[in-house]
């Protein structure tokens, strides 16, 4: 995978850091790295998008008190943007780090950096982290998070039609 935004991010896969070990060993439990380009029902990264829409809607179905649970809201804008970067974009599957119980992110480990994006029940944020400097690097979003806009700002690009 490769951020068109940032071309000097050139290799992939490399751990998150989460919160606790809980939270790490769910995370490595619905995460699966692909480099198909391809989404069918029966393809690798098909069943990897699908492994983690249901990942997120098991963690809205938790018990409030756990650790891990996940407004059922927040829950539902995950899926849904996981489903507009399964179908319209060639992006490997992210890692799913569940931030608190009203923040979920999508991550994805390119080199030195990892790009996180963070949803909310109200909003999209979006941060590049450099994990060897710490350093953070915040994109704006556009307000109306529609797709022709969020996608570009992802730094992914549409796939491109060959219906004509």
């Amino acid at each position: 995978m490769t951020f068109h935004s940032h071309p000097d991010l050139l290799d992939a896969d490399a751990s998150v850091a989460t919160s606790s070990g809980e939270q790490n060993v769910f995370v490595s439990n619905y995460y699966c790295a692909s480099n198909s380009s391809t989404l069918s029902p029966n393809s690798a990264r098909g069943q990897q998008f699908a492994a983690l829409t249901s990942a997120v809607k098991k963690l809205s179905e938790l018990p409030s008190y756990h650790s891990l649970y996940v407004d059922p809201e927040v829950c539902v804008r995950a899926t849904d943007l996981l489903g507009l970067l399964s179908a319209q974009t060639d992006v490997d599957p992210p890692r799913l780090f569940p931030q608190d119980e009203e923040t979920l992110a999508l991550t994805w480990t390119q080199g030195r950096f990892i790009r996180m994006l963070s949803i909310d029940e109200d909003d999209l944020s979006l941060v590049d982290l450099d994990k060897k400097s710490q350093h953070r690097c915040l994109h704006e979003l556009p307000a109306d998070h529609s797709a022709a806009n969020l996608l570009p700002a992802l730094g992914v690009l549409p796939k491109v039609s060959t219906a004509g």
